[in-house]
């Protein structure tokens, strides 16, 4: 008589797999809310006469104002493993780096520097999960 063992390591594998796209999925979308909620906080700069709300002075995130830039944000899933959050919008990149005749107002690179160490403690508490099941079963 022959006696086999089950291999739980492809399930695990999908498993962890799904969990890390999960993970990457609402990390993205948190960093879109987050930049979001950001330009949405009241600034310290001018309060320019045409438009509804006070402008951001340098160095502080920009303004929404019309709501077109904030939109822009978007998340998208490029892979089961990856995904990209950026903006499209040459207004963004301006306000975010800042050239000739403005001061950078920095929103995306400090937003997802906040969300740097919870992301990779989620990357490795999903993996080890996903470990931890595949010696369980």
């Amino acid at each position: 008589m022959r006696f086999t063992q089950k291999s739980n390591i492809p399930i695990a594998i999908a498993n962890v797999n799904q969990d890390i796209a999960d993970a990457i999925k609402e990390i993205g979308e948190g960093i879109v809310t987050d930049i979001r909620t950001e330009m949405d906080r009241d600034k310290t700069g001018v309060h320019y006469p045409n438009l509804p709300h006070r402008s951001s002075a340098p160095g502080e995130s920009p303004r929404t104002q019309s709501g077109g830039v904030a939109a822009s944000y978007q998340f998208t899933p490029i892979s089961k493993t990856s995904g990209m959050v950026g903006s499209d919008s040459p207004l963004a990149k301006r306000l975010e780096n800042g050239d000739v005749t403005l001061a950078p107002r920095p929103v995306f690179h400090k937003t997802v520097e906040s969300w740097r160490k919870l992301a990779l403690e989620k990357y490795s508490i999903t993996i080890r999960i996903g470990v931890e099941s595949a010696r369980i079963n």
